[in-house]
């Protein structure tokens, strides 16, 4: 029986090492890569949320709410806040109040948010630590807004759209990326 000499062993542990080595950083290139996709999906999608109607289109026209539609859109706030917003500070119960307040707002003065988004949303930098993560982003909110006359008829959507910069700070909640804090400033466009 012919034993293997120390230098094809030190060898073949090289080769392993090599191999084990490779396979760790791949596999950590990989969840690094995950976490960057999911933290951008995070931000774009609570930025969405934040300028997109709250009013659901069909309720649109309506001049007064029903109680049961207001009932019906606040717990759909709530349910999104929750979804996006960390549970456990204050932004996600300030959020919900200012939502809603919108919604009230907009049915008392006679005008509703037809539609909203944001475009041309630039991630300046992402840094990902364990389970925290900061954003910095450039984007343009956009918004159409419409005046409700008192026959009920619509005036033509007004379109307003305001370039921001934002740093946003998200934690990871139950395997999901959801907004801590955030700061943005209006760099140009209509107030």
């Amino acid at each position: 029986m012919k034993l293997i000499s120390s230098r094809h062993l030190a060898f073949i542990f090289s080769i392993i090492s090599i191999i084990t080595i490779s396979l760790l950083l791949g596999s950590i290139s990989i969840e690094r890569d995950s976490d960057i996709k999911s933290v951008k999906n995070a931000v774009a999608e609570n930025l969405e949320y934040q300028y997109a109607p709250k009013i659901p289109k069909v309720k649109q026209k309506d001049q007064k709410l029903k109680s049961d539609d207001k009932t019906n859109i606040h717990n759909a706030i709530d349910e999104q806040a929750d979804k996006l917003i960390s549970k456990n500070n204050e932004l996600n119960k300030t959020r919900k109040k200012q939502f809603k307040w919108a919604v009230e707002d907009q049915v008392v003065n006679n005008f509703r948010h037809t539609d909203g988004g944001v475009k041309n949303l630039i991630f300046k930098s992402i840094d990902i630590q364990e389970d925290t993560a900061k954003v910095n982003a450039i984007y343009t909110a956009w918004m159409k807004m419409a005046i409700i006359n008192s026959d009920g008829s619509f005036e033509p959507e007004t379109y307003a759209e305001q370039e921001h910069e934002g740093t946003y700070n998200l934690i990871r909640e139950n395997g999901n990326w959801v907004l801590e804090s955030m700061t943005f400033e209006i760099l140009n466009g209509a107030p």
